[in-house]
Formats: C-alpha cells, structure tokens, sequence
C-alpha cells in the first residue's frame, strides 16, 4: 500500500509543479508581448527612418525618369578630314591615331598623317597584312614550279611534271 500512496503522491507533486511551470510560462509570455515605452519609442523612430528614406528613394526615382538616359550613337559621324583619311584606304585605328597626333602635336591631320610615327605605324600594319597573306594555306596551284610554261611543254615534259605532282 505504501507504494500506491507514495505513487499518488508523486504523481500529484508532478501535476503541481506542471500547474505552476505553466503559470510561470504564461505569465512569461505575457510580459513579453506587451511592449514598452522604449520599444515603442524605438519603433517610432525607425518608423520615420524608414519613411525618409523612402521619401529620398522616391526623389531620386523622379529625378531618373525626367533625364535623358545617353544612349551611344549606333552610327559613327566622322568629320571631313577623318572620311577622306578613310577614303584613302586608311583604318579607323589610323585614323584614330592621326587624331591623336594632330592633338599632341597641335597641328591639322593632314599634317598628322605626314608624321613618321604615323608612316611608320601604317608600314607595320601594311608589313603585318602581307606576312599573314604569305603564310596563309596553299593555293589552288600545285606548288611545282617549272623552267617552262606548260603550254609549251611536249608529251613527255607534260608526263613527268604529271608524275611529279602525284609523288610528290
């Protein structure tokens, strides 16, 4: 009998101690969601934070629309000196440094064009150009060379170029 009543008893205090472990959690929490005077102040305060920024935001966005975005031009607008350099066979990067130079130097393009930088610049473009159409893959011909023209050849000349070119 005695473990039945020391049972109950437990199982009581148990019940006791939940009751108040609620209470104390409840209570807890009531205190919790009730705001202060601090917290209300604090909230009111990023509240008109929040609401100047918006304020500038929305200023900043009228200021946007009402300028003009600077779109690129699409098409080049050369001025007369520029398009006869280009007429005359010149690239647009010469003729970007013959600007160049004829600020630097103070002097027209015209003159620019006459510097030797300049001429040089394009010389070594131009040597560039040819060094890579020289080596460049082989051509419709075959690559052997004669003495003669093939027209003039006879028979057997014709035949022994013929076999030349298939053995390589």
């Amino acid at each position: 009998m005695e473990e039945n009543e020391l049972e109950t008893t437990l199982v009581e205090s148990t019940e006791n101690n939940d009751s108040q472990n609620v209470e104390e959690v409840e209570s807890t929490n009531v205190e919790s969601d009730t705001p202060t005077l601090e917290d209300y102040e604090s909230l009111q305060k990023k509240n008109k934070e929040l609401f100047e920024r918006a304020k500038k935001a929305e200023a900043l966005a009228k200021e946007a629309k009402s300028k003009p975005l600077n779109k690129p031009n699409e098409t080049q607008s050369f001025t007369r000196d520029e398009a006869l350099l280009i007429a005359q066979g010149h690239t647009i990067e010469e003729v970007d440094l013959a600007l160049n130079l004829s600020k630097v130097k103070g002097v027209p393009i015209g003159e620019a064009v006459k510097d030797e930088y300049f001429t040089f610049k394009v010389k070594e473009r131009k040597d560039a150009e040819r060094s890579e159409r020289a080596s460049l893959g082989a051509s419709s011909h075959s690559g052997i060379k004669t003495n003669k023209p093939i027209e003039k050849m006879d028979n057997s000349e014709h035949k022994a170029l013929f076999e030349k070119a298939l053995n390589g």
